[in-house]
C-alpha cells in the first residue's frame, strides 16, 4: 500500500492541472517540494505574485491539488494534514483531506471534508470529488463520488460506494473518467450512468484524440491513440522515470521530470519541439508561452528564485 501512496505522489503535478493553464492568473504554493502552507496567485501580465491564503501549521497544500476556475474566480485546494490524525474512523489513524474553495481575494467560501481527488468541470461551474480516508497502513480508501454545483452549492451523490483512485473531467465529451488503476469507467455527470470502457488511462487531450496513463505506482507513463487504443509513447521517453505530464493542446504534450528536464512533444509525429527545466506552473495558448518556476534551492546557480517565460516556437 506504501507503493500506492508513492504512486499518487508520482502522478504529480500534471493530473488535473489543465484548468490552471490557459489564463492570465496562475496559482501555486511556490513551496519546497511543490507544497507549502500558503497559496499565491501570479498575474502573468504584471508579473506580480501575491499571497491570498494560508492554512494552519498542521496542514499543507500540494501544488497539483491547487486549481483555479476563472468562471467563478475560485481557487480549489486540498489541505492535507502533515501527520496522521488519531480518530475512531475505521479504528485507525488517518490523514485528513479537506477541499477548500477560496476567492481570489483570499476569502474562504466553502469547505468539503474527506476529498482525496477532485476535478473542475470544463466550464468551471461544478466539481467532481472522490471522498474517502487515507488510512494508516492501508492507503486511500475511497468512499463515494459526488458532484458539487458551485452556483447553488448543491451536492449530488453519483455513487455511494466506489473504489476509484483518480478522476478526470474530459473536455471533448464533458464526461467523467475514473480509474482504480486497473479499470476505467466513463460516468455521465447528468444522469449518473457508469459504463466500463477499454481505455487504459483517463487523461484525454482536448478533442479526445489521444490520452495518457500516468506513472501510477512506478508502472511507467504511457501515451495512447484513443481510436485504436494503441500505445504510441515516443521512444525518446524513459517511461519509468517520467513523473510530469501535461497537455498543452490536442497534439502537444509536455513530458519529463517534475523539477528538471521536460520535453515538449508533438504527439502525431513524436517530434521534440523544445526541452526546458524547472517547475511548469502555467501555459498561455494565445502567446504559446510556458511559465516556469525555478527555485534557487534547486537551481544553485541562480541568485534568486524566478519565474520565466519559455516560448514554444521560436
Amino acid at each position: 500500500m506504501i507503493k500506492k501512496i508513492l504512486g499518487l505522489l508520482l502522478i504529480t503535478i500534471s493530473f488535473q492541472l489543465q484548468l490552471m493553464f490557459a489564463q492570465k492568473i496562475i496559482t501555486s504554493t511556490f513551496g519546497d517540494n511543490f507544497r507549502g502552507r500558503t497559496i499565491y496567485i501570479y498575474d502573468v501580465e504584471s508579473g506580480i505574485k501575491k499571497a491570498i491564503y494560508s492554512t494552519d501549521q498542521n496542514h499543507v497544500f500540494a501544488d497539483h491539488n491547487v486549481k483555479l476556475s476563472l468562471s467563478n474566480n475560485l481557487v480549489a485546494a486540498i489541505a492535507r494534514s502533515i501527520d496522521y490524525v488519531h480518530g475512531e474512523i475505521y479504528g485507525r489513524d488517518y490523514i485528513d483531506h479537506t477541499l477548500l474553495l477560496i476567492s481570489l481575494k483570499g476569502v474562504l467560501v466553502r469547505t468539503i471534508p474527506n476529498v482525496q481527488r477532485y476535478a473542475w468541470s470544463p466550464d468551471g461551474k461544478k466539481l467532481v470529488c472522490i471522498l474517502g480516508k487515507e488510512i494508516e497502513g492501508f492507503g486511500f480508501a475511497a468512499d463515494s463520488l459526488i458532484i458539487v454545483s458551485i452556483n447553488k452549492w448543491e451536492k449530488r451523490i453519483i455513487s455511494p460506494k466506489v473504489g476509484y483512485q483518480d478522476i478526470y473531467w474530459a473536455e471533448f465529451d464533458s464526461m467523467l473518467y475514473a480509474t482504480d488503476y486497473f479499470n476505467v469507467h466513463k460516468i455521465n455527470p447528468e444522469n449518473g450512468s457508469i459504463v466500463k470502457v477499454n481505455f487504459k488511462g483517463i487523461y484525454f487531450s482536448s478533442i479526445g484524440e489521444y490520452y495518457y496513463q500516468p506513472n501510477y505506482e512506478g508502472g511507467g507513463f504511457k501515451l495512447f491513440e484513443s481510436k485504436s487504443n494503441l500505445e504510441i509513447t515516443p521512444p525518446v521517453i524513459k517511461k519509468e522515470h517520467v513523473n510530469f505530464y501535461q497537455w498543452i493542446s490536442n497534439d502537444e504534450i509536455v513530458i519529463g521530470d517534475v523539477i528538471s528536464e521536460k520535453k515538449i512533444i508533438v504527439v502525431s509525429t513524436g517530434k521534440i519541439m523544445k526541452t526546458f527545466t524547472g517547475q511548469m506552473i502555467g501555459y498561455d495558448p494565445k502567446t504559446s508561452e510556458i511559465y516556469v518556476h525555478k527555485d534557487k534551492k534547486v537551481f544553485k546557480a541562480l541568485p534568486s528564485s524566478k519565474i520565466e517565460k519559455i516560448k514554444i516556437a521560436d
